[in-house]
């Protein structure tokens, strides 16, 4: 979490390939994951067969298609590890392990991630729009092969940057924060932190982000995670529409910017879409994910990618309103990523990915491994 959240861009590249280090660690780590689970088999069935039944037939068919297309070796690493990879280490690996953990472990580390990540991210923000400078750190807070590119990554809006934090592009933040945030504002206790955090994701000058922050809200009312009968909820939410108001005249836009029927540019994404069986034989995920798998993969395996993503919802469907908080959390997470990806999702982005397989591992999470063994040892003698 320390890397792929509060350093989420840290790493170097090879071309135009990006390379992080929270996804080199994750790759160095899988190794000895696998010996933990071979010497102490604790894997979780749910998580075993969503690997085995869904991203192992989609991963397999995309390295396929790149490689019967004599796609370049940067193209075959990043669709393997989108595809195939990532989701054998983070759901397969590693998400047994969680359960070795205890919530507020898991918790006390990704909310003072989530504050490194917004905290840098609100001091350049501001930084830039007195001084039109930020700070940046080659390798440890961008990506060493971005120094000179942040601003060309669509990040300006008129005489403001986007906030970008350590994720060098607004958009890749705003996602990542939206997949994060009702985990985040389940583990964060003061109300200080999570008004930044809120503020951060509207800072990011994204409409798919504010889109997404909408979603989020409404899924954690949804799933009862929040309850709309409280003060602070209903001043947050009138706080963001607010702030929307307030920054739109800022960056020039009107009512018809806010809501583009050209889809911020991305409508030719809609035309140019060709539907086959098992798609075109190049793998090209764009901004608007679903239309991306669909073209790529075709109805059979844009159908297999959805059961994917959508697995670890499905399994605990029926019981979702009886789920412990940090399960039902880590649900409403992913919902409000899968919402976003219909505008903008940065599917294959880090760490966009690795993220919501996180989210996704942690829905499989039974509880605190150590509590059951204990509760399961007989009673001391005289008691």
């Amino acid at each position: 979490m320390v890397t792929n959240v509060a350093l989420a861009k840290a790493g170097f590249s090879t071309g135009t390939t990006p390379v992080t280090f929270g996804y080199l660690l994750m790759g160095a780590l899988a190794p000895l994951a696998l010996i933990g689970l071979i010497v102490r088999p604790v894997l979780s069935p749910s998580a075993l067969l969503h690997v085995l039944l869904a991203y192992l037939p989609v991963g397999l068919f995309a390295v396929y298609k790149v490689q019967t297309a004599f796609g370049s070796p940067g193209e075959l690493l990043v669709v393997g590890t989108n595809f195939l990879i990532l989701p054998i280490i983070i759901i397969g690996l590693f998400s047994p392990y969680l359960e070795d953990l205890t919530e507020a472990q898991i918790c006390t580390v990704l909310r003072w991630s989530v504050r490194f990540a917004v905290a840098w991210g609100l001091m350049n923000f501001f930084m830039y729009a007195m001084t039109k400078s930020f700070i940046a750190i080659p390798y440890v807070t961008m990506n060493a092969a971005d120094a000179a590119e942040v601003f060309g990554k669509n990040n300006r809006r008129g005489g403001f940057m986007k906030l970008v934090s350590t994720y060098n592009n607004g958009n890749i933040f705003g996602v990542c924060m939206i997949t994060l945030g009702p985990v985040y504002l389940y583990a964060e206790k003061s109300r200080g932190w999570m008004a930044a955090f809120l503020l951060a994701i509207l800072l990011t000058l994204s409409r798919s982000a504010w889109f997404g922050m909408v979603v989020m809200g409404g899924v954690m009312v949804a799933l009862g995670q929040v309850r709309v009968n409280r003060g602070p909820v209903w001043l947050g939410g009138l706080a963001a529409i607010g702030g929307i108001l307030i920054i739109m005249p800022f960056l020039g836009w009107t009512s018809d910017n806010l809501f583009d029927s050209n889809l911020g540019g991305r409508f030719y994404q809609v035309e140019q879409l060709v539907i086959t069986w098992f798609g075109t034989p190049q793998v090209s995920i764009r901004e608007i994910v679903y239309l991306g798998l669909l073209q790529s993969f075709g109805l059979v395996g844009f159908l297999f990618e959805m059961l994917a993503l959508t697995f670890p919802v499905l399994v605990n469907a029926l019981r979702l309103r009886h789920l412990p908080m940090l399960r039902r959390a880590a649900v409403a997470g992913m919902l409000s990523y899968m919402a976003v990806a219909a505008l903008d999702g940065a599917f294959i982005f880090p760490p966009v990915l690795g993220l919501f397989l996180f989210m996704s591992a942690l829905t499989y999470r039974r509880g605190y491994r150590a509590t059951a063994r204990q509760a399961a040892l007989p009673a001391p003698a005289g008691r």
